[in-house]
Parts: C-alpha cells; structure tokens; sequence
C-alpha cells in the first residue's frame, strides 16, 4: 500500500497521504525539468510499478501510476496532471488526478521528489497527512512556512526513505 503513492498515484490510493488546495508556489510559475521525464518502475515481477512521467506545456507534467500484479495483469493506470515548486531546493511534486468523467479535483497530493546524480532513481516522499492535522495552515504561505521550517524532519514523511523507483531505458 505505500508504494501508491509516488510521484503520481501514489497518493490518491494512499492511506495517510496528504491533499491539500493550498500549494508550494505558483502553478503558472512551475518549469519542467527535463531529467524528471521518462519512464520509471519500482518492485519487481508480481507488485512492480510503473511510473511514466511527460511533459506537458514545459510549465506542467502528465503523470501515470500502474500497479503490474503479474506478468499478464496491469491495474487501470491512475493519471495526473501536475507542477513541482522549489523549497529551498528541495522539489515537491503537486498532482491532481485526472478523472474519467473529468471533474477537477479541489485538492491535489504533495510529495517531494528527487533524482539520483545520475538521474536513473527517482525517490518520491510522500507528505504524511498527521503531520499537518495540528498546523495551522489556512494560505499558500502558511503551507510553505511549515514545509520549509521542516524540511528534514522524518515525521513529514511517510517514509524516511522514500519511494525509489528506477529509470526504464527508452527504446530505440
């Protein structure tokens, strides 16, 4: 269940994960970095996923999250659209899902996310929702404050860790 919430998916289907109207910078202010692009995939065989990143407008990304349960088996993708904002240099991904009866979610998952050096994993640490439930956080601002005074506390995040995810080589 943890591995749900990446970069994309991640976090609808994550329990603990945390939503919110309020974002990290300007949706419009957002720049695709190129190196986020491509396909990644965490796990292997039976429980692999599958996370295809694109860029949409060089402002905004197209995220998609597939659980592959078995070889011949993919659970129906979860797709997002979203932008990431900087926080004293840490990148957090902001994503709304993309609905099949395309309704615009009010709320929209938070993970911060990083690349390897050499760009081939991609670490995804989901916000986790008790953290914020004694914050006072009622503005954008009030959202970056918090994120930045604790920008390296393990309790914002689900996982120390984080979700690791390699990069798939693109075909030729």
């Amino acid at each position: 269940m943890r591995l749900l919430l990446a970069f994309a998916a991640l976090i609808v289907l994550c329990i603990g994960c945390y939503e919110t109207k309020y974002s990290l910078g300007p949706r419009d202010g957002g720049t695709v970095n190129l190196a986020y692009v491509g396909d990644f995939t965490s796990g292997e065989g039976d429980g692999r996923t599958v996370i295809a990143i694109r860029n949409v407008d060089n402002k905004s990304y197209y995220v998609q999250w597939t659980e592959v349960e078995k070889a011949d088996k993919r659970d129906k993708p979860v797709r997002f659209v979203g932008f990431t904002a900087d926080v004293k240099g840490a990148i957090f991904a902001h994503l709304r899902p993309l609905t099949d009866d395309g309704t615009i979610a009010e709320k929209h998952l938070v993970a911060r996310v990083s690349l390897s050096d050499d760009n081939n994993v991609l670490t995804i640490r989901n916000l986790h929702e008790d953290f914020f439930k004694d914050k006072s956080i009622d503005s954008d601002q009030a959202f970056r404050r918090v994120v930045e005074q604790n920008l390296e506390d393990a309790s914002m995040y689900d996982d120390a860790d984080g979700i690791k995810a390699v990069r798939v080589p693109a075909e030729k």
